[in-house]
């Protein structure tokens, strides 16, 4: 793990005390930062109409896991505007996106990158890399009678000289050095170390599994459509759960009603699947759906991924998702098959293949020819002569589109970590561990997850910001303006 110093005196400090921050992306820089500018809060924005427009409640719903905890941060601490606002002060210039997303004007993430820099700069944080984080570990500081930490670190040949007076030999001899920090924030993303010191030092790991990935699935039906897209369908998610071993499920005679994980094993797949996604609301999920070369990706799949990322690693990421295609004309399946079976008469010599009578679902034709193919209609069968067995399958392909998972997506389409430090340990007011004291997390870390949409982004600054500006409070109260100190991973 790689090591970044930030050393920066805050704001009205009358002796020396150090921050160090473990972690260089989003949350470890902002953090880094807030502390350095002291713990007085940024500049609130005021919300237009009276304070009547508050969307914390409707982007905390945007978190699969911690939006409860962190509602009370986004709306009382830092939310989507106050971010907007510190980095517009900053010289940021935002747009947003019709579907409310935000970005620079430049299209381009340098820009944030290079205002977080400045921002470091101005805050009198210097930056040095070097190499590997070896331990962290609790340790009383005698001369100041607190308790602090003690930061393992090797020595590496990049970045620029770290000069710090809280540094000393490294304990165990050999090269690097000891940083002796009186706080620590942990921001090491979903790095397996900072998971490792977080558990050595007494918290609880929510067991960490990939969030927001795209759907391997291989079916006739969506093969040869890869950038096919519906801007409106709806995705559910079935998971097949582990199966019950041979031994406890009881035998079944012949004629006689299954019971229990018999029965279970007895049903109809179709009729399991369903079952269980009506179990659990947030396993739907409605907007596009993307065809990919390998399966279904686009807003809603990943959003479904995220909210099912348990289901799904539990299942070995085996299991079945069911598309409705036509989601913004026909809200099942029935519904679908009535629409149908009137093109029998109002239609009858229209052929299936070229016109879908849903036209406000406005499904691609590439894709509503392969599910009339695949219904068993020819393709110059017209409406008025299909049986109700193929308009039966076809509303069945095109509303309850029963797709297999054989898998998720690669690696680098992963995009964000389920699971972290158990939000129990946490006072999410100041993001500080509540058994050790002076010990804050940020970040994905974290027992928090979100959609795609700027969430996870949202999550770093609120998190890493109330975690500066309690570490900047607390060094301000017993030694006022500490040293910040940023570990980057």
């Amino acid at each position: 793990m790689a090591l970044v110093v930030a050393a920066g005196r805050l704001q009205h400090a009358r002796a020396l005390s150090t921050l160090a921050v473990v972690g260089g992306g989003a949350a470890g820089y902002f953090g880094a930062i807030e502390a350095a500018a002291g713990p007085a809060p940024l500049r609130k924005v005021k919300i237009s109409g009276g304070g009547r427009c508050n969307p914390a409640r409707e982007i905390a719903q945007g978190y699969p896991r911690g939006s409860r905890q962190l509602l009370g941060p986004l709306s009382a601490a830092f939310g989507p505007r106050d971010a907007a606002a510190w980095f517009r002060e900053r010289g940021v210039n935002l747009k947003t996106e019709a579907d409310g997303r935000m970005f620079p004007v430049t299209d381009s993430s340098q820009t944030v990158i290079d205002c977080l820099a400045a921002a470091a700069r101005a805050a009198g944080v210097r930056c040095a890399s070097t190499s590997p984080l070896i331990a962290l570990a609790r340790e009383s500081h005698p001369e100041s009678a607190t308790m602090g930490f003690e930061i393992d670190v090797v020595s590496g040949s990049s970045g620029a000289p770290l000069q710090h007076a809280a540094l000393a030999p490294p304990r165990g001899g050999g090269s690097g050095y000891t940083l002796s920090a009186d706080f620590v924030l942990l921001a090491t993303g979903s790095s397996r170390e900072g998971y490792k010191w977080a558990e050595q030092l007494g918290h609880t790991i929510s067991p960490p599994v990939p969030s927001l990935f795209t759907f391997t699935i291989r079916d006739p039906r969506i093969e040869g459509l890869a950038g096919v897209a519906v801007q409106d369908a709806e995705i559910s998610l079935v998971p097949i759960e582990a199966p019950v071993p041979a031994a406890a499920a009881a035998p079944v005679t012949a004629g006689a009603a299954p019971e229990g994980a018999a029965a279970a094993a007895a049903a109809p797949p179709q009729q399991k699947r369903k079952a269980k996604a009506k179990r659990d609301p947030s396993l739907v999920q409605r907007g596009p759906v993307l065809i990919t070369h390998s399966g279904v990706s686009g807003p809603a799949a990943l959003k479904l991924s995220a909210f099912g990322a348990r289901h799904l690693q539990r299942g070995g990421y085996k299991g079945a998702v069911v598309v409705n295609w036509v989601r913004g004309a026909a809200a099942s399946e029935a519904e679908a098959l009535a629409a149908f079976q009137k093109m029998r008469t109002a239609s009858a010599r229209r052929e299936v293949a070229t016109y879908c009578p849903l036209e406000q679902a406005s499904v691609p034709k590439r894709l509503w020819k392969a599910l009339v193919q695949h219904a068993g209609i020819g393709d110059n069968e017209q409406w008025g002569g299909c049986s109700n067995a193929k308009l039966a399958a076809l509303a069945r392909n095109a509303a309850a589109c029963d797709l297999s998972v054989v898998g998720k997506g690669a690696f680098k389409d992963e995009f964000v970590t389920c699971g972290g430090v158990a939000l129990e340990n946490l006072d999410m007011k100041t993001m500080e561990s509540r058994t050790v004291p002076g010990l804050h997390f940020a970040g994905e870390i974290v027992d928090v997850d979100g959609i795609t949409g700027g969430y996870n982004f949202q999550s770093a600054w609120t998190t890493s910001w109330c975690a500066g500006h309690a570490i900047g409070s607390s060094a301000q109260q017993r030694q006022p303006q500490p040293q910040a100190q940023a570990v980057d991973t």
